[in-house]
């Protein structure tokens, strides 16, 4: 699964595209955690976000991936939402 630089994805969008609903995203986090723990740049992980947009693993390193992504954040810490676009994972 790619995330292109510049977009980011919530868990609950992985969700949608894997179990065909978004009311797994626990589950994807848990995934994504184990793997970003044993290979942490098979994935980009820093491009997932929870539904306020914020990330949540590992949140100081994510922001600052983030940034480079250029995306960019308001005052309470989420992302802009024209940066989610679950679109790049095939979903509508």
């Amino acid at each position: 699964m790619k995330i292109p630089e510049g977009r980011i994805v919530t868990y609950g969008d992985i969700s949608h595209k894997v179990y065909g609903t978004f009311s797994n995203g626990q589950a994807v986090a848990s995934a994504i955690k184990a793997e970003t723990n044993r290979n942490p740049d098979n994935f980009p992980w820093w491009r997932v976000v929870n539904l306020k947009l914020k990330p949540t693993l590992k949140p100081k390193g994510a922001i600052e991936r983030l940034k480079k992504d250029k995306i960019e954040f308001r005052r309470n810490g989420s992302a802009c939402r024209r940066f989610h676009d679950p679109d790049v994972l095939g979903i509508a």
